[in-house]
């Protein structure tokens, strides 16, 4: 299984609603289509209310992560 990190673009279009975590606190899911590959990607677990406000993001807009499995 490859577990480099990848930059990837993602059209953000699911963000749930903040769930707290034993091993990660409060966080929330994120979903959306990789622009690259078309396909969905889920990304978990995103600390959002911890985010930066530049690093905020609302649901449709493009992001850039650095994403692994």
């Amino acid at each position: 299984m490859n577990s480099e990190w990848k930059v990837k673009r993602i059209l953000v279009t699911v963000k749930a609603y903040p769930n707290p975590s034993k091993k990660y606190g409060e966080t929330v899911c994120v979903a959306g289509i990789d622009l690259e590959t078309n396909k969905w990607i889920r990304l978990y677990p995103i600390p959002f209310r911890d985010l930066d406000n530049e690093k905020k993001f609302a649901k449709y807009s493009i992001i850039e992560v650095q994403v692994k499995k």
